[in-house]
């Protein structure tokens, strides 16, 4: 039985992506959320949008800078771009490219369009096995802020039960491509790396994480093959 509606939040990314083929056959009613908020890789937002226009569901996108407001090397003008795994993370132990409260601040604008279309469940593609230093991608984080939306939202007094679901939060990289690829995700039209290019630069922490799992796959990346091939 499919539910009525969901909002997914659709950066254009590996794990995005896959996650609104997850909900495609799960809820009557599917739309997508985008944000361009001064980030590096800005050409996932047109992966998004391929993919909306692939499945004919409207996509409403939103333009929010913070870079001039928030400090992070994932973010246009901000610091340099770790090369490795290795050196990806501060002298705290939290990824150079993590946002601050990024998340938390799609979720609520998310949310916000949410209840005002009458939709009753956003999708995310948070993943803590691949980014398990991200204090936003956890599970008590999504509870806490799923919480946070159903008290600060009117859907209670609507009768209604607001959920935040987080499909691939546990599941390692080579899974989520698996479940994508049984799907019919075209992973040729997904961007996962840090440094904003198409042509992935298979330096950056994302991509490393990326080409792994494909290998193990024993596949070549298909937005590589893609490209080569044009």
């Amino acid at each position: 039985m499919k539910h009525e509606s969901a909002l997914v939040v659709l950066s254009g990314g590996l794990d995005s992506v896959t996650a609104l083929y997850w909900a495609m056959p799960r809820y009557k009613q599917v739309e997508a959320f985008s944000l361009e908020y001064g980030q590096r890789h800005r050409v996932e937002l047109e992966m998004a949008t391929w993919h909306c226009g692939q499945l004919s569901i409207k996509q409403h996108c939103l333009t929010l800078p913070l870079g001039g407001l928030l400090k992070s090397a994932l973010l246009s003008g901000g610091s340099e771009l770790p090369d490795s795994l290795a050196s990806a993370r501060d002298d705290d132990g939290v990824p150079h490219t993590y946002v601050p409260f990024r998340n938390g601040i799609l979720l609520s604008l998310a949310a916000a369009l949410a209840e005002s279309r009458s939709l009753e469940h956003l999708i995310t593609g948070f993943n803590c096995i691949d980014t398990p230093d991200y204090p936003d991608t956890t599970l008590a984080f999504t509870q806490a802020m799923e919480t946070a939306i159903g008290e600060g939202t009117g859907y209670s007094r609507r009768g209604k039960t607001f959920h935040i679901m987080t499909p691939l939060l546990d599941m390692e990289k080579i899974e989520i491509i698996r479940l994508g690829m049984g799907l019919g995700v075209d992973y040729s039209h997904t961007v996962s790396c840090y440094r904003g290019d198409v042509m992935p630069c298979l330096r950056c922490p994302s991509c490393e994480i990326r080409q792994e799992a494909f290998y193990a796959l024993g596949m070549q990346d298909p937005l590589i093959t893609r490209l080569e091939e044009e």
